[in-house]
C-alpha cells in the first residue's frame, strides 16, 4: 500500500517523520554501513538533515523517488530510475501543491525546458537556438504558403462548378 499524498497533509505528516528523534536514530545507523547506496548518498542525507521544514521535505522527497534506500535499509518501494531533474520537478510539484503554491502549466513548461538548458550557454547553443528560430521560420512560412494556395485553388473550383 502507497502512502498518501494528500494535499492537506502532506508536507506537515513529513516534517514530522523527519524530525522525529526515532528517524535521526534510524539516520545514524545508516551512517555506520560502508556500502551502497548508504556510502553514496551520505552528502544527500546530511543536506537534508541541514535544512528544515517543507525545504527538508522536498529534499527527502527527492532522494527517496532517485533510489528509495537512501536512508532506510529496506524499502517496499521500488526504484524509479529517474534521474536528479525529473525527481525534483515531482519533489517541487507535490510540496509546492502542498503548500498552495500550485504550478501552472506555463511553469511547468518553463522548468521542463529549463532542465534540458544548459547552465552557462556558450556560443554554440546559440547558433543552435537561431537555427532551430530559423528553421522554425521556414516551415511555418511553407505552411502559410501551401494553405493560401489550396484555400485559392478551392476558390476557383468552387467558381468553375457553378457555372458550369
Amino acid at each position: 500500500m502507497a502512502p498518501p499524498l494528500d494535499m492537506e497533509t502532506l508536507v506537515g505528516r513529513l516534517t514530522k517523520q523527519l524530525e522525529s528523534d526515532e528517524y535521526r536514530k534510524s539516520l545514524a545507523a545508516i551512517e555506520q554501513l560502508d556500502v551502497e547506496p548508504y556510502r553514496s548518498f551520505r552528502d544527500a542525507r546530511k543536506q537534508m538533515m541541514e535544512t528544515k521544514g517543507a525545504e527538508r521535505v522536498r529534499q527527502w522527497i527527492k532522494f527517496r523517488l532517485m533510489t528509495p534506500t537512501f536512508d532506510r535499509v529496506s524499502s517496499a518501494m521500488p526504484q524509479f530510475g529517474l534521474s536528479d531533474t525529473d525527481a525534483k520537478l515531482i519533489a517541487d510539484y507535490l510540496v509546492d501543491r502542498d503548500r498552495g503554491e500550485t504550478i501552472g502549466l506555463s511553469d511547468r513548461f518553463k522548468n521542463a525546458v529549463k532542465s534540458l538548458l544548459p547552465e552557462q550557454p556558450k556560443r554554440r547553443h546559440l547558433a543552435l537556438a537561431a537555427g532551430a528560430g530559423f528553421g522554425v521560420a521556414v516551415a511555418l512560412w511553407m505552411a502559410l504558403a501551401l494553405w493560401r494556395r489550396r484555400g485559392s485553388k478551392r476558390a476557383g473550383t468552387k467558381g468553375t462548378l457553378a457555372e458550369g
